[in-house]
């Protein structure tokens, strides 16, 4: 198969030297790169819609790459490939554990970086029918901002959507506020704002998360949220959904 060119691809990396190494390597092999110097810069500005593969840094100065990530995957699914960064046999490793694609040493060898990238992007799914998650009578949608509840399709906002599939791929965790905050609006807005607290508002409505569904969304004071789901609990009837 003939490898991917002219990719769009964003390199999270703090490190000028090593940053400038890689970009030089990607450009001359025809891709479009650009270079975020901190992970909260990247975390608010990466998109499906400008690039293809995005490169992260294991080690970042500034937020940890599992919250990048976390970010990331809230708002874009998994359809963006990420490829770790990192120093040594620790940070690959640690790096895997936190979601990424794939992993490589930073520098890589060239060859490698080029092959790891062109693979990743080739094993990309067609988008067209795919779920980004499935669960009880929720189903979403990999293209738009469409929910299935049940039989029916919901439209939601883009904050909406990710919120409401970040707290489905969190099942029985503890999200704190700020980490939430974070993941879905990047940090521009403060931890007391009320704008968290609408958007759940308007998800458990919307989503049908209530006890009757399996489902239980608690607001812990002070903390954040947390999304259970237990299907005994759940009537007979959130099954007649058809499939995607």
């Amino acid at each position: 198969m003939e490898a991917p060119r002219n990719c769009r691809i964003a390199l999270v990396e703090h490190d000028s030297a090593i940053a400038a190494s890689i970009l030089a390597t990607l450009r001359g092999a025809g891709h479009d790169c650009h270079r975020f110097a901190t992970g909260e810069t990247a975390l608010r500005e990466i998109s499906e819609d400008l690039y293809d593969c995005v490169l992260v840094e294991q080690a970042l100065p500034d937020i940890r790459s599992r919250d990048l990530l976390t970010g990331m995957r809230a708002r874009l699914g998994y359809s963006l490939p990420v490829i770790g960064l990192a120093a040594d046999a620790d940070g690959l490793v640690a790096a895997l554990d936190e979601g990424v694609d794939d992993c490589l040493p930073n520098p890589a060898p060239p060859r490698l970086l080029l092959a790891q990238i062109n693979a990743a992007i080739r094993r990309v799914p067609p988008r067209g029918g795919r779920l980004e998650a499935a669960i009880g009578h929720l189903a979403f949608e990999a293209d738009g901002y469409k929910v299935h509840v049940g039989d029916t399709v919901i439209a939601l906002t883009a904050k909406e959507y990710a919120l409401g599939l970040l707290l489905c791929r969190s099942l029985g965790e503890t999200l704190r506020r700020d980490d939430i905050l974070r993941a879905i609006w990047g940090g521009a807005i403060t931890p007391s704002t009320r704008t968290l607290d609408v958007h759940v508002s308007r998800l458990r409505t919307k989503l049908e998360l209530r006890a009757d569904r399996g489902f239980r969304l608690a607001a812990l004071y002070g903390r954040g949220y947390r999304l259970d789901y237990d299907p005994a609990g759940a009537a007979p009837s959130i099954n007649r959904r058809r499939s995607a």
